[in-house]
């Protein structure tokens, strides 16, 4: 089973975001998947919003290379360290192609059941990657916790 999820994981990476083979998302990915990415408003579903992250991607950095830091089978969890490297060459997320070369690194993990991902959580270099294509963001303003008036009657 370790090897299998092993084998999908490099799959994953090889042939559809290197390759650009969408349609391996049909086999790999339950159509119930869902995806859970940091900085996304809604989780994505099924091989085709799977299909539609690669391609927005592949088309935005049509030199992209998706490389594996480490990979890692644990139970029905395949955990992967990966980086992205590529050039910005077309709209992402409203942007204008630049030119830049962008470098970003991410975890993933994935939940695989009947030889198919069912579930997956990205957590991604956000931050890193908005400032390689050009946005600059400002964190939200620190907030002071609030304290409940009879929590300060006894400090």
């Amino acid at each position: 089973m370790a090897t299998d999820n092993l084998a999908m994981g490099r799959r994953i990476v090889e042939e559809i975001w290197n390759q650009g083979k969408l349609e391996v998302s049909d086999e790999l990915f339950a159509k119930s998947y869902i995806n859970h990415i940091v900085g996304y408003p809604k989780p994505l579903r099924g091989p085709e919003g799977y299909r539609q992250l690669v391609r927005s991607y592949r088309e935005a950095l049509p030199d992209l290379r998706h490389g594996i830091d480490e990979l890692h089978a644990i139970g029905d969890r395949l955990i992967m360290r990966w980086t992205v490297v590529g050039t910005h060459k077309g709209e992402i997320m409203g942007v204008a192609p630049t030119g830049r070369r962008i470098s970003v690194s991410g975890i993933n993990i994935y939940r695989i059941a009947n030889g198919q991902v069912q579930e997956e959580w990205c957590y991604w270099d956000f931050a890193t990657f908005m400032a390689q294509i050009g946005l600059t963001f400002q964190p939200a303003a620190t907030v002071a916790p609030q304290v409940a008036p009879e929590a300060t009657a006894h400090m």
